[in-house]
């Protein structure tokens, strides 16, 4: 099988998706911020799991991150923000946040 990139991967439907895949024969990248959850993440489906820890509202540090990754099959972009607010009452830098990490940050990867 292939090597899938999970971002949000520590949250609840990440780390299910990480174990699905595992289970399906998959290498899987976990990425998320809190390290100490992603080393956990990862021990738990040794041999097939490993982690990067990042900040997707940080996109131009990601292709640092990911270099020396040799061949990726798939991504899942499980990672995401949406606030509950109006538009109207949404101020530009939420946008800005929402858009770097919902879709900038996708792109970069």
């Amino acid at each position: 099988m292939g090597t899938v990139l999970v971002t949000g991967a520590t949250g609840g439907i990440g780390a299910a998706i990480v174990g699905e895949l595992h289970e399906r024969g998959h290498q899987v990248i976990a990425m998320g911020r809190d390290a100490a959850a992603l080393e956990d993440l990862a021990g738990r489906f040794p041999g097939s799991v490993r982690w990067i820890a990042a900040d997707l509202r940080r996109p131009e540090a990601l292709a640092g991150l990911v270099g020396d990754v040799d061949r990726l099959d798939g991504l899942v972009h499980n990672a995401g923000i949406a606030p509950v607010a109006s538009v109207a009452d949404t101020p530009y830098v939420m946008w800005r946040e929402i858009l770097t990490v919902n879709v900038m940050s996708a792109a970069e990867l």
